[in-house]
């Protein structure tokens, strides 16, 4: 629990000049807290984590807004116009673990951005690009199987957070190359 509480702490603290703000997680847990931003669509993304055997994790949930609704592919993501992550292969790489690693329904998806053993996010890991990117932009297909707008793209006006490995060691990590 230390963790996702450091963990939103760090997001909301630089985020909240960019309209990021932690409250609920889109869950039936009522302790369980997300960091959140909408975009002028009315799409939300959420941030949450949890900590269970052993394992950190770090979840995206985006919600459709104006009553617009997924079709029959996963969406995808790619962070400052970087490489596209297709979220149907990380659902894959879940199925094969037998764990649910990415859904979705009618207007909602989720999925995995990031699993350690550790409570570090480094450089390297997917989840650094989250933290230092200052465009999200997710791709999905809508119910008759086109692109309709295809892509939600929400813009941070600062960096959303650095990261920390605990509260003793405030120092972010910088990027690679930078």
């Amino acid at each position: 629990m230390r963790f996702l509480t450091l963990l939103l702490m760090l997001l909301a603290a630089p985020a909240m000049a960019a309209e990021w703000t932690v409250g609920a997680a889109p869950s039936d847990d009522p302790t369980m807290q997300a960091a959140t931003i909408t975009n002028d669509d009315g799409h939300a993304l959420f941030l949450w984590a949890r900590h269970a055997d052993q394992r950190y994790q770090v979840f995206a949930e985006f919600h459709l807004g104006r009553g617009e609704a997924f079709g029959p592919a996963m969406p995808t993501y790619r962070i400052d116009g970087g490489e596209i992550t297709n979220t149907r292969d990380i659902r894959d790489k879940g199925d094969e673990l037998g764990a649910l690693w990415a859904h979705a329904s009618k207007d909602a998806a989720f999925w995995l951005v990031w699993t350690s053993i550790q409570d570090t996010i480094l450089p390297s890991d997917d989840l650094h690009a989250w933290f230092v990117g200052e465009t999200i932009e997710i791709g999905y297909v809508g119910p008759d199987g086109t692109e309709d707008d295809g892509v939600s793209t929400i813009r941070r006006g600062s960096r959303v957070a650095g990261c920390y490995r605990n509260q003793d060691a405030m120092t972010p990590p910088r990027p690679r190359g930078g």
